[in-house]
């Protein structure tokens, strides 16, 4: 672990240009689809040196340079290879879950409420030059993280196996409106949304669970 922490730390200070970085963490990828595709049922020791490198090195890498869809697919394919029987187990339990394509269906009609909630709010509107909603289901390894770190029996339990984003852009009420300004009232305009999200969806009465993504 010692060995490829000081590797990270190398090439995250000592390599200048990002491009390079994000090449040799797509050159990772590369390698655990092929390892996947390779189809062995038996791991390796270079395929499981590939993995660790993968969840060490790579994974964090992609996650400092802000390519997070690629994080997840490192994090993805290397859980697949290294903790095979991990992965399955979570991989039925979601499909259990998911049976008829409900999760999605719920994320799908939750997310397309809330658009329309938003856009028929005349003080969002007026306040707001753009925004989008966005919706996903947890990733395999991050669930599975989850579950070990609070013990949980089944993906069913966890508090965010789905979840929506609203990203907004304020519309100025200038053209030299200071940047610190916007984003004070970006800030104040992301509390009105979460107020109206609260009023639409109510929070379990006595649910102690909060995490102010506005605040942090």
């Amino acid at each position: 672990l010692q060995e490829f922490e000081n590797l990270r730390h190398l090439l995250l200070t000592e390599t200048k240009d990002w491009r390079a970085l994000a090449i040799r963490t797509g050159a990772c990828l590369y390698r655990l689809r092929g390892i996947l595709a390779a189809g062995n049922k038996e791991l390796t020791k270079e395929s499981a040196r590939t993995a660790r490198e993968a969840f060490d090195i790579y994974a964090p890498m992609a996650s400092r340079l802000g390519m997070h869809r690629l994080k997840n697919e490192i994090e993805g394919s290397a859980f697949r290879i290294l903790y095979r029987r991990q992965y399955e187990h979570v991989q039925r339990m979601h499909n259990e879950l998911n049976e008829g394509n409900a999760m999605q269906n719920v994320l799908d009609t939750v997310q397309t409420d809330m658009k329309h909630m938003l856009e028929n709010d005349e003080e969002f509107r007026r306040q707001v030059e753009e925004f989008d909603v966005t919706a996903r289901v947890k990733e395999p390894y991050s669930m599975w993280q989850k579950m070990l770190k609070h013990k949980y029996k089944h993906i069913a339990q966890l508090p965010d196996a789905l979840a929506l984003r609203i990203v907004l852009k304020c519309r100025k009420q200038s053209p030299d409106e200071h940047v610190d300004t916007t984003r004070a009232r970006e800030r104040a305009l992301c509390y009105y949304a979460q107020s109206l999200c609260q009023q639409r969806w109510r929070p379990l009465a006595g649910n102690p669970r909060f995490k102010d993504y506005i605040e942090n």
